[in-house]
């Protein structure tokens, strides 16, 4: 059986949740698009390339307009490539991270907003999730962002690492990795996110995070870092 893809994953989560929308279970609709119940499994868990007139097919019996068709559509065409797909939306990146069993997150740059104080995201137990914070994001850092650093660290799920050195390594990217499918990485541009799944771009980032690995402390040595940053910003205050 062919192995699924991020994008075809995606795009039959997104049909079984319009056909639960209009409350038809997955037996009902393939008995009257005339399909076996084993098509229809396969489609909606992402185990078959979704030609686009099934697509078509299937939004069509469940009501739906050509337009609003349109975003579907693109995304079963997408589905029958393998090396990759732009975001189209945030909750895209939502359903691939509520799948995946470790969240690798690399940061030149900045504290990542779901990190950042004031920011209300609430992390859940799954996936384990490490940040990979480069050493020059923390110089200037305010004594909130470090206390909630500090609280963040606490989590069994959550681990922040600091990466030492004057290498950059690139921008930023998020690894997700699996039990049950090849790892996928999320590189967000200014305007516009992309998911790679081509074998070798994904190997390349899988050596890059590796050597970014070798160059930080481990969540230990950050966290103590971290209470003596806190401890110097409060005596600074005070």
């Amino acid at each position: 059986m062919k192995e699924t893809t991020a994008c075809s994953r995606e795009l039959g989560f997104e049909l079984r949740r319009r056909r639960e929308l209009v409350g038809l279970s997955s037996v009902e609709l393939a008995d009257r698009l005339g399909w076996s119940h084993s098509k229809m499994s396969r489609l909606e868990t992402g185990w078959r390339g979704a030609a686009e007139t099934d697509v078509v097919q299937y939004l069509a019996m469940l009501g739906y307009s050509a337009n609003e068709m349109r975003g579907l559509r693109a995304l079963s065409r997408e589905s029958a490539r393998d090396l990759g797909y732009w975001l189209g939306s945030v909750e895209s990146l939502g359903f691939h991270e509520g799948l995946a069993e470790v969240c690798v997150t690399y940061c030149p740059e900045a504290v990542p907003g779901p990190m950042q104080v004031g920011d209300k995201t609430v992390f859940r137990p799954n996936p384990k999730r490490i940040f990979l914070l480069h050493e020059r994001v923390l110089a200037g850092m305010s004594l909130d962002q470090v206390l909630k650093l500090l609280l963040l660290t606490e989590m069994p799920f959550i681990s922040v690492q600091v990466v030492q050195g004057g290498e950059i390594y690139g921008g930023g990217f998020r690894m997700l990795q699996f039990n049950a499918h090849r790892p996928l990485v999320y590189v967000e541009g200014e305007y516009v996110g992309l998911f790679l799944e081509d074998h070798d771009a994904v190997t390349a980032y899988c050596a890059l995070a590796g050597r970014i690995a070798d160059a930080c402390m481990d969540a230990a040595q950050t966290r103590e870092q971290l209470v003596e940053m806190a401890a110097y910003a409060q005596a600074g205050s005070g």
